[in-house]
């Protein structure tokens, strides 16, 4: 698997250590336009088996810093079925749990002209939101001024529409300080982006009715303090 437009492109095939053979047609393993240059490894503590990827964010603007690019939250690959077809799904890693620093849920009805704030603050969070999404209606979820677009049948981050296989149900939003990482339908499709925030907070708009449930999880560093 490589990574660019046509380097952030995945095929399903036979490697016997030497020459791989190509078996399926080649797709998106995420499209993000920040999306770059990806690393895998099995070799987990866990002893699980468990294939975690981490890609490097590329063309990231981060005025006034001392460093330059950064890299995706590590995310778990697994291989599904799709429409009789092998397809790759990315979910965020299950340690990532263990940076939530505190929660707020909010479920209702959000409505055009009446927005709902989700927080008011944090730059870094965990986003999960459950949907029911009516074929006419768009979703926008503004994070510090960087919209996010679900559809019933699709998702918009900085990038053209992704199309998912069915209605969208659920969609996850890792938010750091300048990046955005969504993942719809458990991994289904993936979009890594990155972005300054122009604002702050989470907003939720709509263009119809529609149905949402919304847990926010706050993200502290993994960095503890004093460590190298």
């Amino acid at each position: 698997m490589g990574a660019g437009a046509g380097r952030r492109k995945y095929s399903v095939g036979d490697f016997d250590g030497t020459r791989f053979i190509e078996e399926s047609e080649q797709a998106l393993s995420d499209a993000g336009p920040n999306f770059y240059a990806t690393q895998t490894w099995n070799n987990t503590e866990t002893g699980d088996g468990r294939r975690i990827q981490a890609a490097w964010m590329r063309d990231g603007v981060y005025p006034d810093m001392p460093f330059n690019q950064q890299v995706t939250f590590p995310c778990e690959l697994t291989l599904r079925t799709l429409d009789g077809r092998p397809h790759l799904f990315r979910t965020p890693v299950r340690e990532l749990a263990t940076l939530h620093s505190g929660t707020r849920h909010w479920s209702g009805l959000v409505k055009p002209g009446d927005d709902q704030v989700l927080t008011t603050n944090p730059f870094e969070a965990d986003l999960h939101l459950e949907v029911a999404i009516t074929p006419d209606a768009t979703l926008t979820v503004n994070v510090s001024g960087a919209p996010i677009h679900l559809t019933s049948g699709s998702v918009t981050s900085g990038s053209e529409p992704q199309a998912l296989s069915g209605p969208l149900c659920t969609a996850q939003v890792l938010i750091d300080r300048t990046s955005l990482e969504l993942f719809a339908n458990d991994g289904e499709v993936s979009i890594s982006r990155c972005y300054l925030p122009t604002d702050r907070g989470v907003v939720l708009s709509s263009t119809a009715p529609v149905s949402v449930t919304s847990t926010l999880h706050t993200l502290t560093s993994m960095w503890v303090p004093g460590s190298r």
